[in-house]
């Protein structure tokens, strides 16, 4: 099977951007495609790697510090207090469906890892054995009733029921673009903010040299203030 195989009748836009963030990461191509041919516990370890990898991303591109990325790379996903998914929340990063999408495929991950146990479980057992139907389709359904994943328009749990991993592919899919995305607007905010400072620092070496003793930001605002001025008179003798 081929990845355009895979990818037939899918909404191709996340499936795109999470194509652009695995070659971001250096991960070889097809790497999300194949991750459908893993067993359900390796399918589940590696796709925690990726989203871990993308909110590490997001997290280091909205606070403007490159230099933070080892240090943000270390902490917990999941942990609401001391964890990445804290600074998402207190930085307002991304909305609660995609964070609920991301704590529990977290919590099914940690289960899978420090219980051996679980090494040759599939998804169908675990969401069988443990009961969270209602709760494991609500987090990767971000919330939603119905999700039309195909002609049949089945209820979301059973489709859950059929093909867990298939389902959590797909709209873990719309997770990682959201947050690809959102990353790549934070780092061009941070580009335009330091263009922004070095047009400032270039005015204010002008204006040091003519003998204005203030800084480029309120130079600006005051003759903004001033021009703004001037129009409301011009318009006021004129009426």
């Amino acid at each position: 099977m081929t990845n355009n195989d895979i990818y037939n009748n899918r909404p191709t836009e996340p499936f795109e951007a999470v194509e652009e963030l695995v070659k971001e990461l250096g991960l070889p191509e097809g790497f999300y495609a194949e991750l459908l041919d893993e067993d359900d516990w390796s399918f589940i370890i590696k796709l925690h790697a990726l989203m871990e990898a993308a909110v590490t991303g997001l997290i280091v591109a909205a606070l403007g510090q490159k230099e933070l990325h080892n240090l943000i790379s270390r902490l917990e996903l999941s942990n609401k207090t001391t964890g990445k998914m804290a600074f998402v929340k207190a930085l307002s990063l991304l909305e609660d469906d995609y964070r609920r999408f991301i704590v529990t495929l977290s919590q099914i991950r940690n289960e899978f890892v420090h219980d051996v146990s679980n090494v040759g479980m599939s998804l169908k057992e675990y969401i069988a054995q443990s009961n969270k139907l209602d709760s494991v389709t609500k987090a990767f359904c971000f919330g939603k009733d119905k999700v039309e994943f195909d002609k049949r328009k089945l209820d979301n749990k059973e489709y859950m029921r059929e093909d867990p991993k298939e389902v959590i592919w797909t709209t873990a899919a719309v997770c990682l673009g959201v947050i690809y995305v959102k990353k790549l607007n934070k780092t061009d905010i941070w580009k335009l903010k330091e263009t922004r400072q070095r047009m400032y620092g270039r005015l204010e070496g002008v204006m040091r040299l003519v003998g204005i003793e203030t800084d480029a930001e309120t130079f600006i605002a005051q003759h903004k203030e001033a021009n703004t001025a001037e129009t409301d008179k011009g318009e006021s003798e004129q009426s």
